[in-house]
C-alpha cells in the first residue's frame, strides 16, 4: 500500500464516523453520560486522524506512531 492509499484510508474512516453522526445526531442528549462520551471519543478520533495524516504527509512517521497507538 503507498502513502497515498493510506491517506487516503484514514479519509475514508474518517467520513465514515461523520457520516454516523449524521445519522444519529439528533437523537443524542448532551446530558446523557454515555452520549457525551460517545462525542467527545468520536471528535477525538477525527482530530488525532487529521494529525497523523499531517504527520505523515510531513515525513514525521515516527512522531505519528504514539497518535496512533492512541485510537487503536
Amino acid at each position: 500500500m503507498s502513502l497515498k492509499d493510506l491517506i487516503q484510508a484514514v479519509g475514508f474512516a474518517k467520513s465514515k464516523v461523520d457520516h454516523g453522526f449524521s445519522q444519529v445526531g439528533r437523537e443524542l442528549r448532551a446530558g446523557d453520560p454515555a452520549h457525551r462520551a460517545l462525542m467527545t471519543l468520536s471528535a477525538r478520533a477525527i482530530a488525532l486522524a487529521n494529525a497523523l495524516v499531517v504527520l505523515v504527509q510531513h515525513d514525521h512517521a515516527n512522531e505519528a506512531i504514539p497518535i496512533l497507538r492512541s485510537l487503536v
